[in-house]
């Protein structure tokens, strides 16, 4: 709590992630007192029982890149430029070859999905907190494009992409209860309960496929 009372004092707002300490302010004159802000700041955490770690301590300024847990956080949250270009490479080799790099070791479909994931979650809150948008911009599209080739190309089983939230829950249900008509979609014994032997599109790919869609039905 004595974080939230140097923050008062100096008059910084004070932010944590696990053990990341961030604190900003927008006062000009705040570099005058930057120094003994720091200060004091070691001081209470070092009595609680921590130690800083020198490398990871900056003064960001407004003119340059502000990066707080590996986001960029100056205008909007972003990503560095740097993660997403070295993204972009996994994807063009993944086209391309078939396989990535990632740290020097072959890359796997999941890890590659996990870090656009990440990246279309960042792209969805600015899209909420600026304005939703109707069209999808370059990285959506980037990510829409993986989910075709993971789903389409690249998938253990085939999927079916649905138009409502409920409807794959009202197949899965007709499945169940009329298994022994439709062997080929559905399997279903004691010890294993039902295994349906197709994937259904979660809502994010619903997402992406739709807006795609609906460009095409108004394009024809």
């Amino acid at each position: 709590m004595e974080n939230y009372g140097v923050g008062k004092k100096y008059r910084v707002d004070y932010s944590r992630y696990a053990d990341d300490l961030t604190f900003s302010t927008n006062m000009k004159t705040f570099n005058n007192d930057a120094e003994k802000f720091i200060k004091e700041l070691e001081r209470i955490i070092m009595r609680s029982g921590f130690l800083i770690n020198e490398k990871k301590t900056r003064l960001c300024f407004k003119d340059s890149r502000q990066e707080v847990t590996g986001l960029v956080v100056n205008k909007k949250i972003n990503v560095k430029r740097e993660y997403y270009r070295a993204i972009r490479a996994m994807l063009s080799s993944l086209y391309k070859t078939g396989t990535f790099t990632i740290e020097e070791s072959e890359g796997k479909i999941s890890q590659l999905e996990g870090r656009l994931s990440f990246i279309d979650q960042i792209d969805h809150y600015n899209n909420i907190h600026n304005g939703a948008t109707k069209s999808l911009n370059a990285r959506e599209k980037q990510y829409r494009d993986f989910l075709f080739y993971k789903h389409f190309y690249h998938m253990d089983k085939p999927v079916v992409v649905t138009e409502g939230k409920t409807d794959a829950r009202y197949i899965r249900a007709a499945l169940k209860k009329y298994y022994a008509e439709y062997p080929e979609l559905i399997r279903k014994d004691e010890e294993e309960g039902s295994n349906i032997k197709f994937l259904f599109s979660k809502e994010r790919i619903r997402y992406h496929i739709y807006l795609e869609w609906q460009k095409m039905v108004l394009i024809q």
